[in-house]
């Protein structure tokens, strides 16, 4: 630090008389330095780095009605320096002030392919004739396939069979 001699005014002391005090009593002058080892370190505030790259997703579909699949990233935290002074730390960033060092976002693919399920059957029909050779049939709707399946399943949604062969029609007299 360092201090200027204003000159005497109303009978003070001159700075000439001052600067001999000084001398005398081993003081500085106009000038003084100190040793600042002594004084604490200044705090330093955490930072965070860069992110990483957004992680791979794991399966390239997901269970219709489930939950869709995320991809995370992550970033570091350099801890916060502080110093040995209590109240120099006070207003001091620190990583568990940052919070939460990861992001998630939805992996960008869709549900899975659901095949399409035929239902039960229904009930016969009545035969077409009571007698003699006649004929039924029954049907069967199905649940179409979503998310890129094949809409219909294989098979047949509708089934015909004879009926009544074996029963002989009644032949009126003559």
């Amino acid at each position: 630090r360092s201090r200027v001699c204003q000159p005497e005014r109303f009978g003070g002391k001159t700075c000439a008389l001052l600067e001999g005090e000084a001398k005398t009593a081993d003081l500085p002058l106009y000038t003084e330095t100190q040793d600042c080892t002594s004084l604490p370190k200044c705090p330093k505030p955490a930072s965070l780095g860069p992110w990483s790259e957004w992680s791979s997703c794991s399966t390239t579909c997901y269970p219709e009605g489930g939950t869709v699949p995320q991809s995370t990233r992550k970033r570091s935290c350099k801890k916060a320096s502080l110093s040995t002074s209590d109240k120099l730390n006070a207003d001091i960033l620190t990583c568990e002030a940052l919070g939460e060092m990861e992001a998630y976002k939805n992996c960008e693919i869709s549900a899975c392919p659901v095949n399409a399920e035929w239902q039960d059957w229904g009930e016969w029909s009545v035969c077409t004739t009571s007698c003699e050779r006649g004929s039924r049939h029954r049907s069967r709707s199905y649940i179409p396939g979503r998310n890129g399946a094949e809409a219909k399943p294989t098979g047949n949604q509708k089934e015909k069979e004879d009926c009544n062969a074996e029963v002989k029609c009644p032949v009126a007299a003559t």
